[in-house]
């Protein structure tokens, strides 16, 4: 154990867990692994009853023991987002909902937010919206807070000239009160242009004890090449999963599908608003809804190519899953910068987001089949790299950090 006093750690969100996205999966994955390196460690997961465009029910109860889910409730929030997505333009929208949103649930729920902050050693926001008003209604978090770039630094990736604006302002204001940042790449870190010194760079993970490549009988194969690149007897087997909203570029895939001129299929997991156009697509898609994250693994191992056309992404997890499960991807250029190590090993491509680049794409890839002893060489990348269980470890180094200087500030 590096610390015998008990630390009392919160993550904050501005959604409900159940959406089981990319921030939602890793909040819960680092306080599983962080209960298991520290018994002794106290967390709680602030959530709220926000399920943005997710169908799922909201969860009220934590399912690891000895974690405390406290939910803040904000009425009316599912009116809200639909008046949001029926009102407004998706500039406005992704402004209002990371920006308005917090500060209606924050001024409605001030006094639970008041108790956690004084209570709590660490606090690790996932958004700077909520970590923004934190800091200005609660001294006691201005020294014990992460910064988190899990849901984006500013969450602007279409528009740049403002979002070099909004950095400057907002850094020059947070530096004054904050503790540490936490930078997801190092592309990150430039951006923001602060290096404190208990900053640090740490990656999104994979469970690669579960997603692993399907074994297949090798003598089906040629093995003398690392892609088969002319694989012309079998059907390509495509797959996206992930929220289906417009940010990830779910209109655009399914449109490119719809014009796609092979006998190929593809697969579809998740819930969203663009529901209703995988289910009344022209040409048939395999859509298989809302799939629990325990199953998933099986789920997608069967598949060749996943296609991730996100408009701007902090830090797609999906990518890490499909790479550790042996799929080859086509990504988003919009994610250059932060799957490159992927791409370098040959396991990503990147493409344009549009509806012509991702059919070319599919078109040019479709026989790209990696072989077997290929998706082994991957997933033992993704383990030396990517691992929760190896980044937790660094994450609980500098809670613990970050905690003793806390206690060391009071003392």
């Amino acid at each position: 154990m590096i610390l015998m006093a008990q630390i009392k750690v919160a993550f904050v969100l501005f959604t409900n867990i159940a959406v089981g996205a990319g921030n939602e999966t890793s909040v819960q994955t680092y306080a599983l692994q962080l209960r298991k390196l520290d018994p002794e460690i106290e967390i709680t997961i602030v959530q709220t009853d926000w399920m943005a465009s997710s169908s799922n029910a909201p969860l009220l109860k934590s399912s690891i023991e000895g974690i405390n889910l406290l939910t803040l409730h904000s009425p009316h929030s599912f009116k809200f987002y639909k008046w949001l997505d029926n009102n407004l333009s998706p500039f406005m929208q992704l402004f209002m909902s990371f920006s308005l949103y917090p500060f209606i649930y924050i001024l409605i729920n001030h006094k639970q937010i008041k108790k956690i902050s004084k209570e709590s050693d660490v606090i690790y926001f996932f958004n700077l919206s909520d970590s923004f008003l934190w800091l200005i209604l609660n001294e006691p978090v201005r020294k014990k807070n992460i910064e988190s770039g899990h849901c984006g630094l500013i969450p602007f990736p279409r528009y740049k000239y403002i979002k070099g604006l909004l950095n400057k302002f907002v850094y020059k204001i947070f530096n004054r009160f904050t503790f540490s940042y936490h930078y997801l790449t190092n592309s990150q870190a430039l951006d923001v242009k602060r290096h404190n010194k208990y900053d640090f760079i740490l990656p999104n993970g994979v469970d690669t004890d579960r997603f692993k490549p399907l074994k297949k009988d090798l003598s089906s194969q040629n093995t003398t090449n690392n892609i088969q690149e002319n694989d012309t007897k079998h059907p390509t087997k495509f797959i996206y999963f992930g929220r289906l909203d417009r940010s990830k570029g779910v209109a655009e895939l399914i449109d490119a599908f719809n014009r796609y001129p092979y006998d190929d299929t593809l697969t579809v997991i998740g819930t969203g608003e663009f529901v209703n156009l995988v289910k009344n697509s022209p040409k048939k898609i395999n859509y298989e809804g809302f799939i629990e994250h325990e199953i998933l693994p099986e789920r997608i191992s069967d598949h060749d190519i996943f296609i991730f056309p996100t408009h701007g992404e902090t830090f797609g997890i999906v990518v890490l899953e499909a790479v550790a499960s042996g799929l080859f991807c086509l990504v988003s250029e919009k994610q250059k910068g932060i799957f490159d190590d992927l791409e370098a090993i040959g396991a990503i491509k990147y493409i344009p987001d549009t509806s012509e680049g991702i059919l070319n794409a599919m078109i040019k890839y479709r026989n790209f089949k990696p072989t077997y002893e290929k998706k082994l060489q991957w997933h033992k990348y993704m383990e030396e790299n990517y691992d929760w269980k190896k980044i937790s470890k660094e994450l609980y180094k500098m809670i613990v950090m970050i905690s003793n200087a806390k206690n060391k500030n009071e003392d």
